[in-house]
């Protein structure tokens, strides 16, 4: 369980969200997504992240949608693919990039 606060290191923290791992077979991670306080956006009740950390590729729901996705860099003629680059593609909507961005890192960083 990962909690993000937000703050200064010194100074008291203020609790943004935890990450609870829900789910974690060989090659299938799922991680739930909870918003602390109230949220007026209807979209930040609850995400849930689903993907393999280790072919760094996830997908971020919020309820019925896809919130954003990531996904190996790779071309047509290329035979091996590396997993050093990844692509990170945002939906439209009203969630905050940074957010996402932070719930990436956080997903990827649970196979250490």
């Amino acid at each position: 369980m990962w909690e993000i606060h937000k703050g200064d290191v010194g100074k008291s923290k203020e609790l943004v969200l935890t990450v609870k791992r829900t789910s974690n077979k060989f090659s299938k991670t799922e991680l739930d997504v909870s918003f602390a306080g109230e949220s007026s956006s209807p979209q930040q009740e609850n995400l849930v992240i689903k993907g393999c950390p280790f072919q760094k590729s996830c997908t971020i729901y919020s309820q019925d949608s896809i919130v954003a996705q990531t996904s190996l860099m790779y071309k047509l003629r290329q035979i091996y693919v590396g997993r050093s680059k990844f692509r990170l593609t945002i939906f439209p909507g009203s969630i905050d990039r940074s957010l996402v961005v932070a719930m990436v890192a956080v997903f990827l960083q649970g196979r250490n």
